[in-house]
């Protein structure tokens, strides 16, 4: 097995931080365009 070969359960693990850190992106822009709007 070589290392470019991935596991079955890697792309499952990395589409869920995926979608995670996706929207704690999306919930951090919000917030700068608030704090634009504000200011």
């Amino acid at each position: 097995m070589s290392c470019h070969e991935f596991h079955p359960n890697f792309l499952l693990v990395l589409n869920f931080y995926m979608i995670k850190y996706y929207k704690l992106i999306i919930k951090q822009f919000a917030i700068y365009q608030i704090l634009d709007k504000i200011f």
